[in-house]
């Protein structure tokens, strides 16, 4: 999420400097950007637009896909392959080095495993 004049600050930095935008934000981060940064709906928009032709490649050639990527990207993808409501997102936890596991078919997309140690693997 590009997160505009807030970038590289800290959430302390921000509600000290910029108490109502911050304030804004927190109460509809779905429809309401940091200054010169982007919703969670551009947000998602993006995260949907890389996750279309991942997903194609999984059904059509019925193979894994690693995807890395950080914390929100991660919640919100899932969100959007699960079909729920975008203020969900941030609902499910993932800790650093942990994966959530989907199967893609023609029928839809299941969650295998959120979560998940796989550094054994």
């Amino acid at each position: 999420m590009h997160f505009g004049s807030w970038e590289g600050r800290t959430w302390d930095e921000i509600n000290a400097h910029d108490t109502d935008a911050m304030r804004r934000w927190a109460d509809d981060w779905i429809n309401v950007g940091p200054p010169g940064g982007e919703s969670g709906l551009d947000f998602a928009a993006g995260v949907s637009c890389a996750l279309g032709p991942i997903v194609a490649e999984m059904r059509r050639e019925r193979r894994d896909v690693l995807v890395v990527a950080h914390a929100g990207v991660i919640r919100v993808a899932a969100t959007l392959l699960l079909g729920e409501p975008l203020g969900a997102a941030f609902d499910r936890s993932i800790d650093y080095l942990r994966a959530g596991i989907f199967d893609a078919s023609a029928t839809g997309v299941r969650l295998l495993a959120w979560d998940a140690d796989i550094s054994s693997e």
